[in-house]
């Protein structure tokens, strides 16, 4: 017995037809759905990637705030505060040598990925911004004097954790800064619109410690309550040579940013590039050291940093990309 069902035109149809007409429909559409299936797999996949190098990352810089804070912060803030050449109204002592902002002890590119050549700076920030989902951890310590220190009471020790993304033509990253012993931490954020590939400026915005907890002046010194939430603008510009670019930055802002800044940069031979900067208080200067495991934009780095604050207190830190 053929049995008929109503059609949508009105009419009717076998149970044969109909059954043929949904594997025809089925055959028409199933390959669309497999393909948007496998493309919000694929989002998916990359996004839980991204977190996952974050959760890593977090997990690491959580270790070194409880590491950090395993000494006694009372005794040893008080010899720091003796000793501590940056303390001061307006002097800004926990933001005077590792900024965690972008280019802070490692390259990076106008389109946002880390490079061996792309400019670097120490406490001031560069343009380009760090993007395409990689994960920054870096930090180190500045001595009070011309010899190396890592203790609390004859050094400043500043560790950080960047991530940055880029959505359409624009990288953000944000940074978190454990800035003392005390677990005292800041929070820095900085975007970039991404130029095109033939142009040799490029420009972004930012804010470090955008809670303005961090502190102006230093510890128990006069002035210290006041915000150091400091936004600022910078520019950044390539001029090309026969070997590698030289990069040279310049920027201004309020707050800890207020007197003006300046860099340079260049890769003097693989692996090594030497920067200086004017951070608004004094020259900086120093010699970067970059690896890479190969070629490709998101291998892993690592970086290892020599360099004086004001030309006269050793500064050495690093840090590793993914």
């Amino acid at each position: 017995m053929i049995v008929r069902i109503a059609s949508a035109n009105g009419g009717s149809e076998s149970d044969e037809t109909h059954f043929l007409r949904k594997q025809h429909l089925a055959s028409k559409y199933f390959p669309f759905r497999i393909s948007v299936r496998k493309r919000v797999c694929g989002a998916a996949t990359a996004i839980f990637c991204d977190l996952s190098k974050a959760r890593t990352g977090l997990a690491v810089l959580i270790f070194c705030i409880l590491g950090l804070s395993t000494q006694s912060h009372t005794a040893m803030a008080q010899s720091r505060g003796s000793r501590n050449p940056f303390l001061g109204a307006e002097q800004f002592p926990e933001f005077r040598d590792f900024s965690a902002l972008s280019g802070s002890t490692y390259g990076v590119d106008a389109s946002g990925y880390v490079s061996l050549s792309g400019p670097t700076a120490l406490s001031t920030p560069i343009a380009h911004v760090l993007g395409h989902g990689q994960f920054r951890l870096g930090g180190g310590f500045t001595s009070f004097n011309s010899s190396p220190a890592f203790r609390d009471h004859n050094s400043d020790g500043t560790f950080f954790g960047t991530y940055g993304q880029t959505v359409g033509r624009f990288n953000a990253a944000v940074s978190l800064m454990v800035l003392s012993i005390a677990r005292n931490l800041s929070m820095n954020g900085q975007i970039q619109y991404v130029p095109a590939a033939s142009s040799q400026w490029a420009a972004s915005i930012g804010i470090q410690d955008w809670r303005g907890a961090g502190g102006s002046a230093g510890e128990a010194i006069a002035g210290d309550g006041r915000k150091s939430r400091s936004p600022f603008g910078v520019l950044t510009y390539r001029v090309d040579m026969l070997r590698s670019p030289v990069y040279l930055s310049a920027g201004v802002g309020l707050r800890r940013f207020q007197g003006g800044f300046g860099s340079v940069s260049y890769q003097v031979s693989q692996p090594v590039r030497v920067w200086m900067e004017h951070d608004g208080f004094g020259i900086n200067s120093g010699v970067l050291l970059s690896w890479k495991t190969d070629r490709s934009t998101r291998s892993p780095e690592v970086n290892a940093l020599i360099g004086l604050v004001k030309n006269r207190y050793l500064t050495l830190g690093g840090g590793m990309g993914f």
